[in-house]
C-alpha cells in the first residue's frame, strides 16, 4: 500500500495544475505591438470601462485586465490573456487566435470583416453575424496614439461579453423515433 503525506499530495497536485496550465504566447517575453497607455473612459450602456495610465482596465471599478506598452494583456494576477503582434494579429495562450486588431477596427478569428469599429468621434459600433451594426457606446480619451489601445480593449471585452451570453437555439421538426 502506498502512503503519501499531505506535503507529497500538495506537490503532486501543484504539478498536475502546472501541467494543465496554458503557455503564454510565443513572443510573450519580447512583447509585440507598441501600445500607448493613458486615461480613457468607455460608456457602453452597462458597466463603464476605464483604462488607466498604469495599464489597468477597470470594468465597473473592478480590475479586470492589465495592458502594457509592449502589446501584452494579462489578468490581474498576471496570467497571460493575449498579445497583440505588430501585424495586428491577436493571440492568446498556446497561440490561440483571437482575431485581428487594427487602429480603429477589429475582426474575430477567421473573419474578413470588422466585428467592432471605433469611429473618429470615438463611437463604438458592434456588428452582428448579418453585418448589422449597433451602438456599443462611446469612448472618451482615445484620440491619437490611444486609438488602437481602445480598439483592443473594445475587442477583448466585447468578445468576453458575447461568450458569456447563453446560446439559444430554436428548432422545428416532425419525426418518429424508436426508443429502447
Amino acid at each position: 500500500m502506498l502512503r503519501a503525506g499531505k506535503g507529497s499530495l500538495l506537490v503532486v497536485a501543484a504539478a498536475l495544475v502546472a501541467g494543465c496550465s496554458a503557455n503564454p504566447p510565443a513572443r510573450w517575453a519580447q512583447g509585440g505591438a507598441s501600445l500607448a497607455l493613458g486615461r480613457a473612459h468607455w460608456e457602453r450602456g452597462g458597466e463603464p470601462v476605464d483604462v488607466m495610465p498604469d495599464g489597468k482596465v477597470l470594468v465597473g471599478g473592478e480590475h479586470q485586465l492589465t495592458l502594457d506598452s509592449a502589446g501584452r494583456v494579462s489578468e490581474p494576477d498576471r496570467d497571460p490573456v493575449a498579445m497583440l503582434y505588430p501585424t495586428g494579429h491577436l493571440v492568446g495562450p498556446d497561440e490561440q487566435p483571437l482575431g485581428f486588431v487594427g487602429v480603429a477596427s477589429a475582426a474575430l478569428p477567421g473573419a474578413s470583416t470588422a466585428f467592432v469599429l471605433l469611429t473618429p468621434s470615438e463611437q463604438v459600433i458592434v456588428y452582428d453575424d448579418d453585418g448589422l451594426g449597433r451602438s456599443g457606446g462611446v469612448w472618451q480619451g482615445c484620440q491619437g496614439p490611444m486609438f488602437r489601445t481602445c480598439t483592443l480593449v473594445t475587442h477583448l471585452l466585447t468578445r468576453r461579453a458575447l461568450a458569456s451570453r447563453p446560446q439559444v437555439s430554436v428548432g422545428f421538426g416532425i419525426g418518429f423515433g424508436i426508443g429502447r
